[in-house]
């Protein structure tokens, strides 16, 4: 049972003021994202204590919903509410409390018997808030799982697809066993390229709170199921991250620094991940007529001068087609890839993804040596023109070879 729906349902049998309700929501809130072995922690405790003593109702209703949290952090705020001056039904609360804690695994002894400080009850190995994701698809969209253990031998099962452009496409939260989650995994994992991997816990927490804050940008609604997701990751992961989770893997200063690695860039377009990546069909169709006329030109250029002219059409259409919004799209696109190479330990890939997408942060000149953005864009003219000429499968073979407009063979 969620704090949410905890902390209502005595409410309900308190019969507490709309006030007072939200008042508790705030405190479980605050609770959720607190250090249980922090400073903060002791000073926030502190101001509750406060509270608590004006309004004992408020105090009821808190510590029991702190009872059904069966986190770290919510045995430590048992722990130093007992110090609070109150009455019969406020201390048999706070027992209450420790004693729906101690049944999973949450107690005082247990707590000073541990080596570590920062972890009051040692999690198994087997029962691991876990995620994986998907490689992301030329529009953006990529799918994530994550898993987090609940009380008892349940699971809550997060299910979505994402987008840094646009958010949540779906997500989806449901309860599921050990057992579940192996079936799942083993059946989404085993698909090759197309297959999802395992990926750090904090970072997909930061693929789900950047979807939230894209929704808030564009004042769309959050998924219900967001606020579930996480509070049920706030233990596990108590500081989100604010960057990829490559930018902890790889030194960008070291990566950016290597002229090479952008140059070769344009080879991750072979790559079956990225294979099927495609620049959107509108943005090429400006430069597809500046080709076509390029083609009808009656002029006679020699080959060398045919695909000097066609470079320099691409560097000069390449700044336009790559608009900021464009480029912070393939910036986190390729972000994500590199992860992923980084993972498999595909080392050169990971290095090149990363370079490619850290000179996104910059217009893209005619200077650019950023081939990863000149190969999306020859794949979408060679597409482009392909498909014009395509009813003339003969003439359109001798267009090719004769004038070389088309972009030289990937």
């Amino acid at each position: 049972m969620t704090k949410q729906k905890q902390s209502k349902k005595t409410a309900q049998r308190l019969s507490l003021s709309p006030e007072e309700r939200a008042q508790i929501q705030m405190l479980l809130d605050r609770i959720a994202v607190q250090d249980p072995a922090g400073e903060s922690l002791n000073q926030f405790l502190g101001t509750v204590k406060t509270v608590l003593e004006r309004s004992p109702r408020v105090g009821l209703a808190f510590v029991d919903a702190l009872g059904s949290m069966t986190t770290p952090v919510a045995l430590k705020a048992v722990q130093a509410l007992q110090e609070v001056p109150a009455a019969k039904p406020f201390r048999r609360a706070i027992k209450t409390a420790l004693y729906r804690l101690g049944r999973h695994g949450l107690s005082p002894e247990r707590e000073q018997g541990e080596a570590a400080p920062r972890v009051l009850v040692p999690r198994p190995a087997d029962r691991q808030a876990e995620a994986w994701a998907g490689w992301p698809e030329g529009n953006g969209d990529r799918g994530l799982i994550v898993v987090v253990p609940e009380s008892g031998a349940a699971y809550l099962l997060a299910m979505a697809v994402v987008n840094p452009a646009v958010g949540f496409r779906d997500l989806q939260v449901s309860e599921t066993t050990r057992k579940g989650v192996r079936a799942l995994v083993a059946e989404l994992t085993g698909h090759e390229s197309k297959g999802l991997r395992p990926i750090p816990l904090p970072h997909a927490v930061f693929l789900l709170n950047e979807c939230a804050e894209i929704h808030q940008a564009q004042n769309q609604p959050l998924p219900q199921e967001y606020e579930v997701v996480r509070r049920y990751l706030a233990s596990w992961v108590t500081t989100p991250p604010s960057r990829a989770q490559i930018y902890e893997s790889l030194n960008r200063e070291e990566i950016a620094a290597d002229p090479i690695l952008l140059r070769a860039s344009e080879s991750l377009l072979d790559l079956p991940p990225l294979s099927s990546w495609q620049l959107p069909r509108e943005a090429a169709l400006p430069l597809v007529e500046r080709f076509q006329g390029l083609g009808e030109s009656r002029l006679v250029l020699s080959h060398a001068s045919q695909f000097e002219r066609v470079d320099q059409l691409m560097r000069e259409g390449a700044g336009e087609i790559f608009t900021p919004a464009l480029r912070q799209n393939y910036r986190r696109l390729l972000e994500e890839a590199a992860l992923l190479f980084w993972q498999e330990e595909r080392v050169p890939e990971a290095k090149r993804a990363f370079a490619a997408a850290i000179d996104l942060e910059r217009e893209v000149g005619r200077l650019t040596e950023n081939t990863f953005v000149l190969g999306l864009i020859k794949r979408a003219l060679g597409e482009a023109l392909g498909e014009q000429e395509g009813k003339d499968a003969e003439t359109a073979e001798e267009h090719t070879t004769e004038s070389g407009l088309i972009i030289p063979g990937r």
